[in-house]
Formats: structure tokens, C-alpha cells, sequence
């Protein structure tokens, strides 16, 4: 079991950053042949798809931005975008451009899956420009998420994370939870990609053998009312990998 580590995120919403820390969490990919299940402290394999290309990143040479997805003609994101966790079937607004609080973003809308027997999650996979080398500690996520009120009360918890897809290779957050996130409002969660902010890792060596090549963010429910098969339903905008901070509000 991974000891519990701390995870300090810089969340924007209304105007004002607060500083918060999350619970770490397990992480499972129903469509890995083979997983552990884990405490939540730690995490376990995913699946995907492998991309190709030149890498990004190693530190110096200026700006790399190595996804800048602002939704605002989102087409779907063919082969680009998957649905990790959850099932969409019985939902058509997932994965479809919508105009939400005056926004446009992408709904994410599944039935929520099991999450290593740590509540139940609905996560979506973005890939990558190129494969990236977040090594050198030096790259930065940046996101906004929207979680109405019927989801937010079933106990809502948001966490991301990177894979490199060819070996299901993940590093993960820990988890932001409320008061941190809260219920029909824009939320930006902002943060460095580090061994701090990182609790969990199958990587070898870390942060030596960080090459990844997508992003997942989950909205996860473990409030007494989630069960399986619970319907969730999240918003997300403004999605950026960069190795230049963000701009101080």
C-alpha cells in the first residue's frame, strides 16, 4: 500500500484560489485484462490507445503546450477522445458540444462505474498533441469543470491523471473534494505536475520515466446514496498541458 502523501492543488472558482488537499484514490480501468484492487491510497492500470510522434517536453526551449482544447468547436474528438469509465448508451448528451452557465464546454454524461471498490466513477481520456516528458517536473493542467447539483450530492470528488497508453502506464492526483468543488458553478483546478501532486505511480522511476500521452479527468461519487450505475453528469472546458504556469488571477 502506497502511504497517504500531500496534494496541493490551486483551485480558482468565483474569483478566489484557495490551497486544498485531497484523499488519494484507487483507479481501475474496466477494459485492462488484469488489475489489482487497491485502498485509497493508491491506484491500479487503465487502457487506451497508443499514440505516435515526435515528444514534447525535457525542460528549456521555451513554451510547450502539449494540449490546448478550449471545446468551443469540439466535433466529438474522434479516435482523440474515450470514454474510460462509465457507459454513455443510455445518455446522447455525452460527448457533445452544449452552452452551460454561458460557457461552452463538452458534457460528460455515463452511467458511473465501479472504481476499485472506492465509490463509482465516469472518466473520460483526452490524448495528447504528442507524446510528452513531464521528467523534468515542469509541466502544468489546467481545467474547468461544472458538476450540477444531482451529481455534486452523491458525493462528487474530481481527479485527473496522465498514462502513457503503450504499457497502461498511469501517474494520478489525489482526489479534490468539497469544499474545493461545488455544485452549479465553474470551478478551475490548476496544478503542477509533480511528485508532490502525483500520490500515485506505476512508473519505475519517478518522475525519470514520465512519457505520457493522454490526460483523464473522472468525477467520482462515494457519498452514501452512489451506487452503481449512478448517473453522472459533469461538465468540461479550457482543458490545457503547458510547462508555463498559469497566469496568477
Amino acid at each position: 500500500m502506497i502511504s497517504r502523501s500531500g496534494f496541493r492543488t490551486v483551485l480558482t472558482f468565483l474569483g478566489v484560489c484557495t490551497l486544498a488537499s485531497g484523499c488519494d484514490v484507487a483507479e481501475k480501468d474496466d477494459q485492462t485484462a488484469a488489475e489489482e484492487s487497491t485502498g485509497p491510497d493508491a491506484g491500479s492500470e487503465g487502457a487506451g490507445q497508443t499514440s505516435a510522434g515526435d515528444t514534447t517536453g525535457g525542460g528549456g526551449g521555451g513554451e510547450l503546450v502539449a494540449l490546448n482544447e478550449s471545446f468551443d468547436a469540439w466535433d466529438g474528438g474522434g479516435e482523440r477522445f474515450f470514454l474510460a469509465r462509465g457507459d454513455a448508451t443510455a445518455f446522447p448528451d455525452h460527448n457533445t458540444a452544449v452552452t452551460i452557465a454561458d460557457r461552452a464546454a463538452v458534457a460528460i454524461h455515463a452511467a458511473a462505474q465501479d472504481n476499485s471498490g472506492y465509490g463509482f466513477g465516469v472518466e473520460i481520456q483526452l490524448q495528447l498533441d504528442q507524446p510528452t516528458d513531464m521528467s523534468g517536473e515542469d509541466f502544468n493542467l489546467s481545467f474547468d469543470i461544472y458538476i450540477p447539483a444531482a451529481t455534486f450530492d452523491l458525493g462528487a470528488n474530481v481527479q485527473w491523471g496522465f498514462f502513457e497508453t503503450e504499457n497502461f502506464t498511469p501517474i494520478y492526483s489525489a482526489w479534490t473534494s468539497p469544499p474545493d468543488i461545488v455544485a452549479d458553478q465553474w470551478v478551475t483546478i490548476s496544478t503542477p505536475i509533480n511528485t508532490t501532486t502525483i500520490t500515485y505511480s506505476t512508473f519505475a522511476e519517478n518522475p525519470a520515466d514520465w512519457l505520457v500521452d493522454v490526460v483523464r479527468i473522472q468525477t467520482i461519487v462515494n457519498g452514501e446514496t452512489a451506487v452503481a450505475d449512478a448517473e453522472v453528469l459533469y461538465y468540461i472546458d479550457n482543458v490545457v498541458v503547458s510547462n508555463t504556469p498559469p497566469a496568477a488571477e
